[in-house]
């Protein structure tokens, strides 16, 4: 039963937060900012830490629950590089590892090792069979850092239970699954919603551009 768990607590996690930020497009808003254009922060959009919010926090802690499910420091770029990179030792048969591109910042410096973007492919690689895909991103937004924990977790838990675990290890053999758990890595490094171009990523895809960045897909993190 434990990937019930992990899904009952992945649906717990974001469920208190569903419905509570303005996903309608801003005009002419300014995403470079710090911290204080996070939602859920004053000065900032979105909806202010209510009592629903705070109420379910606090009994995730009187039971435990916080300390059963996931640790209690976001990831920043260098200690996810470093937990993905051991992931992918420890688990070689069943986990890929590849850099798919660099931020923004990473291109400045090719020779500086930052700004690599890293996506994981969780499959039995022994097995080059065609299987169906699924895609998994830890989310655009620099300094919304939930979706990129939520990855994270999901990754650990596919290659760290694959043998212990047979509905796991029936799903891993199954599925080819890509995780890219940090989409935005300079915005993550600087706590920006945007990349170092001042870019919402989210808003850079081709599908239904409305002028985020100087054309469709012209940040790397999306052409990525």
């Amino acid at each position: 039963v434990k990937h019930t768990h992990l899904l009952v607590a992945i649906f717990l996690l974001l469920t208190p937060l569903a419905g509570c930020f303005d996903s309608s497009p801003v005009q002419g808003q300014d995403w470079t900012g710090g911290a204080d254009d996070r939602n859920g922060v004053e000065g900032g959009p979105g909806v202010e830490w209510g009592p629903e919010v705070s109420d379910r926090a606090s009994e995730w802690l009187r039971q435990g629950i916080r300390d059963e499910i996931y640790d209690q420091v976001y990831y920043h770029y260098w200690d996810l590089r470093e937990h993905m990179e051991a992931l992918q030792q420890d688990h070689s048969g069943i986990m890929r590892l590849s850099t798919i591109g660099r931020s923004v910042d990473g291109e400045l410096d090719p020779f500086n090792d930052y700004g690599k973007l890293l996506l994981a492919e969780v499959t039995n690689l022994s097995d080059t069979t065609p299987k169906p895909q699924i895609l998994i991103d830890g989310g655009h937004h620099g300094n919304e850092q939930l979706g990129m924990e939520v990855a994270m977790l999901l990754l650990d838990y596919l290659v760290t239970e694959y043998e212990e675990d047979a509905w796991v290890k029936e799903f891993v053999d199954s599925h080819d699954i890509f995780i890219f758990p940090m989409v935005n890595v300079d915005g993550n490094t600087r706590d920006t919603r945007a990349n170092s171009n001042g870019v919402d990523l989210n808003r850079n895809y081709p599908f239904e551009w409305d002028g985020a960045g100087s054309g469709p897909a012209s940040e790397p993190e999306v052409a990525a």
